[in-house]
């Protein structure tokens, strides 16, 4: 299965690995809009990002 709404929260809670672990994930994609968005209006980036 593809995962089509890849999150920061998916990815520091492991929960990200643990489905490629179990082979449920074989390909990752997400869409550059949401990425936009999920940078600029939510806080999960914040410390990469710092000035925004």
């Amino acid at each position: 299965m593809w995962l089509d709404d890849l999150s920061r929260s998916q990815i520091t809670s492991g929960s990200l690995a643990q489905m490629v672990a179990k082979s449920d994930i074989v390909g990752i994609t997400t869409n550059p809009t949401i990425f936009a968005k999920a940078m600029s209006e939510g806080t999960g980036y914040d410390e990469q990002i710092p000035l925004r």
